[in-house]
């Protein structure tokens, strides 16, 4: 029987988490490669009945465990950054403003907050050069929490996914200590 659970993190409830079988395990799967798929033909494809499929998608997609559906463009225009930030004033406050800030710029499709010599690792895409040296001048000399800031031009992108193994997501080792393999997983926080 599958079950839909809260859990908690840091003591409150929100984080949602869902207990999955090898079927719900095969759809991610397949979903991840191509979410145009009927419910049908994932249905062919792992054994279950198209409406079955649907239920099982609804249900992953309520817990939170299908976080978005979205398309990846392959568009040739333009350019992508990635740029590294380091700050000189860390407190909770310069943080959470950055993070409001870059969740805002629509050119930043991605941002994260890292270990290492960088706070921040932001992948910005631009029209040239050019226009990332102003983007940058605006929104990182102008924050002065911002001790500096490196970037870098993608000549060509080599690899690009945004699958997760779902064998990584369903481990022992995902659901912490003592748990059973395939059990229950926190959702990652994708979007803030």
């Amino acid at each position: 029987m599958r079950k839909i659970a809260a859990i908690e993190e840091d003591g409150r409830e929100g984080l949602r988490s869902a207990e999955m079988d090898d079927f719900d395990k095969r759809i991610l799967r397949l979903v991840q490669r191509n979410n145009q798929m009927t419910h049908a033909e994932i249905g062919e494809e792992v054994g279950l009945s198209g409406s079955a499929v649907r239920r099982r998608l609804k249900l992953l997609r309520e817990s939170g465990v299908i976080a978005a559906d979205v398309s990846i463009l392959r568009l040739d225009i333009g350019v992508r950054f990635i740029v590294s930030v380091s700050f000189g004033e860390e407190s909770v406050e310069a943080y959470a403003a950055f993070d409001e800030q870059m969740r805002a710029a629509p050119e930043v499709a991605q941002c994260y907050h890292v270990s290492g010599a960088e706070d921040y690792i932001v992948i910005v895409h631009g029209p040239s050069v050019e226009w990332c040296e102003a983007w940058s001048k605006r929104v990182f000399m102008n924050n002065p929490a911002v001790r500096r800031y490196d970037t870098r031009v993608v000549w060509d992108c080599k690899k690009f996914g945004a699958a997760v193994p779902v064998c990584a997501l369903c481990g022992a080792k995902a659901a912490g200590p003592g748990a059973r393999p395939g059990v229950a997983f926190a959702r990652p926080r994708l979007y803030g």
